[in-house]
Formats: C-alpha cells, structure tokens, sequence
C-alpha cells in the first residue's frame, strides 16, 4: 500500500480537567511567564538571570545604605534559593485489602510542574522533569531520600499481581512525612466483543489508554511506553472469536480504540471505571473503512516528504483523530477512517502549518501547498568587536499596535567562534532578538520583518549594563533576610503584573528583560550585568511584604542601592480533612483575595501535606477566601466550589489566623 501510518486511532485526549483549566486562562487573559534557575555556593544561594527563559548565573557580592519598607504580598511557594536549602523525605508502605504488605511494588514520583510551564514546554523539554523510581522491601515500605524541599510530586503505585493506584500527592518539606498506607486492589475490568456490522466476530487490535489528570506536552510514543511500564495502557489482540478482557485496570476514565485491517477504526470514549461496579462489557462494531489521499508540496510544487498529517473528524460525533506521514514523493494515503467530514492538518519542519477544513472522507486528489517558514542570521559581538562565542537568542514578536515585546516560542542556544548565528522556523511577522550571554547584560536587536526568506546582518552588540548591590533586613528583628528573591521590573511596572492563574506573567510594560538574583545568608545580593535604564528593583521572600525602589541603572556604573527592610505579612495555617476526620493528605489549599468589588481571583495555592496541613506566608492585608479540596477534585475547583470547605477570614500583617476546613466531598 502506497502509505505510511502511525498511530491509527490513538491520539491522546485532553483530559476535561486541562479544558477546564485552558478555559479558565483565556478568561483571565493571561500570558506566560518563567523563573530561572538557582545556585548554590559556600554563603549560600546565589541567582542572577534572565528569566524569560533560561538564565545565567552571575557572582554576588556585597553592599550597604538606605532604607526601603515592605509593600506587597509575594507567592506562597518558597524562592528558587530556599528551594535548595533542605531536603525532605518521604516514606510510606503498601498493602493489599487483606491488610498484608506487598513486596517488590513500583512506587514512582513525578515532579508537578506548573501548567503554565507546561504549556510552554516542548516534549523534548518535558521528558527532563525529574522523576524517581523505588522498589517496596519485603515489608511493604518504600523511601525516597533527599528529594528537593518545597516540591510537589505525584504518586503512581503498581505490582502486576494487582491493579495500580494513584497515590497522594505530596509535598516535600524540610522533615521527613510518612504517608498513609496505599492499598492495592483487583481495580476493575472491561470485557466485550469485535465484530463487523454483519455480525462476524473480529480478531481485532485492541487499546486501553487511561485518561491523564493534567496537561503535560510530550509525544505520544513516549507517553504510551511509560503508561505501559505503569498499567495506564494496555494492547492487546482480541480472541478469534472476537472476545477480549482486560483486568487489573486502575481507576480512572479510559479510552478503548479498536482497528482492524479493512475496516474503519472506533474508538470508544469515555469509559467510566469508579465506584462498585467493576466489571464493564462492550460490544465494538467496526464499519467500513474509508479513506483520504493527495499529496504535499512546496510553493514550487516539489514534494515534502516526512510531513506529519493528522485528520479529526469534526462530524458525526464521537470525535475520531488518526496521523500518518507523507512519502518520499510527498504523497500520503490515511486509510482505516469512519464515515464523516473531518479537518486536515499538515506540519513539516521548516515550514508553516497547513490546515484544510470540512473534507469528506474518500477524497483521495488533495493537494497541500506549504509555505516556506523565514529566518534571521547575524553576529553577536562585544563592544569592542570581538565576538560572543556562547550565547542564547530569544525570538520576541511585537504585534502591531503594541510596543510590548511577546516571547514566540522557546530561546535556543548557540556555540560559534565567530559569534555567528541563523535563527529559523520564524512565521512571517515583525520581531526583535534579545541575546543573553555570561558577562553581559540581555541585550535587544533592532527590529525586523520577516516573510519567507533569510533576513540577513542582524547584529547584536552586547553590552555590559551596570552593578547594583544592596542587603534585605528583616524590619522586626535587624537580622538579615537569605533567600529573598531580588527583581528587575521596568518603571511602569505594577502589582497585577505579578497574577496569574497558573503563576506566569505578562510582559513587562517597559520590556525590561527579566532578572533576578537571591540574596545570600548574609542578606546581600549583586547584580553586575543589570539591565541599564529607569528600574524598579523589587526585594520578595515568602515570609515577607515585598519592597520596591526606583533607581537609575547606567551602563558600566555600580549603584548601591541600599538595605530593604522586609515587615512579616499576615500568615493563614491551618489543616483540611474529610467527613470523616481523615486527613485531605495531597489536596490542595486556595487562597483569594477578595476586592472591593467583590471579585476574587486565585492567587496562591498549595499543597496539603501528608497532615493535611497547609500555610500561607506573607500575606498584606485584606479579606481573603480560603478553600480546600481533596487531591481527586481539586482540578475541578476553578468553575464551582460546592463540596469544598470555604471560609473568609481577614488578614493583618505579622499575625497569624489559624483554621480547620472540613471538605464535603
């Protein structure tokens, strides 16, 4: 046959949760941010970096003179710096429902990242979030030692003699947590049988994908190997009499796909496994199988080889989606589709994406014209002419009719003697270039346009930018403040700059480059490749109100800018269980702060840990709305709170309110 095909029938579905989520961020209208990375060295943490995406580090030093006071709350998490200043350890066991324990069981812990990050994440990116792997004793127990403090991480159990298990999210803290006991079970099964609309029983392939509880961008191919290892997908190949069943399934919503060669592929969406029933029976019809054909070309009409093809069908419902690959004559054959009217679209590398709406099935002379993608080449230099042999460019739209700078896509990294570079894969559109390197303040291209050619002598010529250097004082005590996170915003810069439903945060209005640094134990901080230009410098702990100063960054000078003392903000603690006493152990607390108007937004959130205890940490005052949710319903606290424990309570600085939630759910 004149195709090649992957994947047929098995394209990972957004889980309801993640929609509700995607919803929820264009309501508020937000853009993503980033934060950099930290360091350590023997007086403690040390940061200085662009955060737009990746940063360089720069030394710190240390400094002295005027007063600035506390202004604004800052987030619940701990500082990238206070990240790294303990571990925590997490220890717990597994049984079955007979109470004996089960030896050689796979516990395995996924670092949470934030799904701001993760939509910005490419799944090469995604496949380096840590992940850890441990072997239950013969007793049962399991241990994961020096896992980063402040961290969450989701839980995954499984033993092949039983069903697998979501476990507790949990929280690392600087102590060790021992988790409450995870039970495995039988889980449920699904049974049934294949047959063609005649009747006639089918031998067909057969796949079980469990539905996944948050958004994470990674490849297919790499999301059904490790679900595979942990019990989440299953494949197997109905009996010749058409039957099949699949045991020890863990609960969740499942996805039963079915093909068979001939016949049009189905798929089967959602399968509900919870509560007591747990057994399901399903009978799958395969119909006739259609097809959709053509070719792929450039604006020269030679052929695109390798161009990824998906089709979804937009009617009748249910969805369906499948993907091939063009030949090396760009020609392409999809064949196992469901009668309906489905949307093509067509991605190759190093060039636009190509869409096709409402196509009938069986239409087999398509033909997709691609457009080559433009590119940007230039040098990046010092300013005596030398060139910058490492250095890192970020790709920033500017849209018409703002002067705001917007990431477009991820920075890429660059090696060159010479300081050369070629940027491409760039949509027709009008951009700048920021250059990040170690020594040099990020530094801003000239503006350009692209359309589908190479825009050549885009040059850079970094700059130093100036020093500035202070100390964080605790106001209360005088005692120095390590940790807290000192950042550069533009004059025009404000508060709700800060906000976002998922962490991130909008441009800066003056297109300031993000910096930021951490003061060491001593309390000092240093910047030696400040951005130059009217600054805001903002000094932030979780502890603490944040405090802000204006000062003037000149190019090659060294301002000290003086001693930020930090007043503790209002503190909310407290823990949260269920009905029946128990602990909501890997549930989440949320916090809003209640306006004027009456409308609140999500500003803070965190986990409960294996108590259920949370705390809320530099707080300015105000009326704040604080809910918990179990770790099974949190997701779904955006759009409605009913079941959720709710309590208003307000807040003054340096006080701490204490509260017992009680979730219905």
């Amino acid at each position: 046959m004149n195709y090649r095909q992957k994947n047929r029938g098995s394209t990972a579905l957004i889980p309801i949760a993640i929609l509700v989520a995607v919803i929820a961020a264009i309501v508020f209208m937000l853009s993503l941010g980033t934060s950099g990375n930290s360091k350590d060295d023997s007086d403690g943490p040390k940061l200085d970096s662009f955060s737009l995406e990746d940063g360089t580090a720069a030394k710190l030093d240390s400094p002295d003179s005027s007063t600035h006071s506390s202004g604004r709350r800052t987030k619940a998490q701990g500082t990238p710096a206070a990240d790294t200043l303990s571990r925590g350890l997490i220890q717990g066991s597994v049984h079955n429902e007979g109470g004996a324990a089960i030896a050689n069981a796979t516990v395995a812990l996924t670092e949470r990242i934030d799904q701001a990050l993760a939509f910005s994440l490419s799944p090469g990116e995604f496949a380096d979030i840590p992940s850890f792997r441990e072997k239950t004793n013969s007793d049962g127990i399991f241990s994961f030692k020096r896992l980063k403090a402040n961290t969450d991480y989701d839980m995954w159990v499984r033993h092949p003699e039983y069903a697998p298990k979501e476990g507790v999210p949990v929280t690392t803290v600087a102590e060790t947590q021992t988790l409450s006991p995870v039970i495995l079970g039988k889980g449920y099964q699904i049974s049934g049988v294949i047959t063609d609309t005649a009747g006639n029983p089918l031998p067909a392939e057969i796949e079980l994908q469990r539905q996944a509880n948050r958004f994470a961008p990674r490849n297919l191919e790499s999301v059904q190997q490790e679900d595979l290892e942990l019990g989440r997908y299953v494949r197997m190949t109905a009996e010749q009499d058409g039957s099949f069943l699949a045991d020890l399934l863990p609960q969740g919503l499942w996805t039963l796909s079915v093909r068979y060669e001939g016949y049009a592929a189905e798929r089967v969406h959602p399968l509900v496994l919870m509560g007591d029933n747990r057994a399901m029976e399903k009978t799958v019809v395969l119909g006739t199988e259609h097809f959709l054909a053509g070719i792929v070309l450039d604006e020269e009409g030679g052929p695109i080889a390798n161009a990824e093809i998906q089709v979804s069908r937009m009617r009748p419902k249910p969805m369906f989606s499948t993907e091939g690959l063009s030949n090396p004559d760009g020609t392409f054959k999809i064949g196992g589709l469901p009668e309906g009217l489905y949307g093509i679209s067509v991605r190759a590398t190093g060039f636009s994406a190509s869409n096709l709406p409402r196509v009938k099935v069986d239409k087999m002379d398509l033909e997709i014209t691609m457009h080559q993608l433009g590119a940007v080449a230039g040098r990046v230099t010092a300013n005596d002419g030398s060139p910058v042999e490492n250095f890192q460019i970020a790709l920033l739209s500017v849209n018409r009719g703002t002067a705001l700078y917007v990431p477009n896509g991820r920075p890429k990294n660059f090696r060159d003697n010479n300081g050369d570079f070629l940027f491409e894969g760039i949509n027709p559109g009008s951009y700048r270039l920021l250059a990040t390197a170690d020594g040099y303040t990020p530094t801003y291209s000239t503006g350009f346009s692209v359309q589908r050619t190479l825009i050549p002598g885009i040059d850079i010529h970094m700059q130093k930018g100036g020093k500035l250097s202070g100390s964080v004082l605790n106001a209360v005590t005088g005692e120095p403040v390590a940790g807290a996170q000192i950042i550069l915003h533009g004059k025009d810069w404000k508060e709700e700059n800060s906000y976002g439903l998922f962490g991130g945060v909008g441009p800066d209005p003056n297109n300031i480059p993000g910096q930021k640094t951490a003061t060491r134990k001593s309390g000092t901080f240093r910047f030696d490749n400040a951005y130059p230009g009217e600054l805001q410098v903002e000094a932030t702990h979780p502890s603490f109100l944040s405090s802000t100063v204006y000062v003037d960054c000149q190019n090659g000078g060294d301002l000290d800018v003086g001693v930020f003392r930090l007043s503790p903000g209002g503190v909310i603690a407290g823990s949260g269980s269920n009905g029946s006493g128990e602990p909501l152990a890997g549930g989440t607390a949320y916090l809003t702060l209640e306006t004027q108007n009456g409308f609140g937004y999500f500003s803070k959130n965190v986990r409960l840990d294996a108590q259920g205890r949370f705390r809320f940490e530099g707080l300015k005052s105000g009326t704040y709305k604080i809910s918990v949710a179990s770790a099974s319903n949190g997701a779904l606290l955006f759009m409605s709170e009913a079941g959720a424990s709710t309590k208003s309570v307000y807040v003054s600085p340096g006080e701490t309110t204490r509260l017992e939630l009680i979730s219905n759910q």
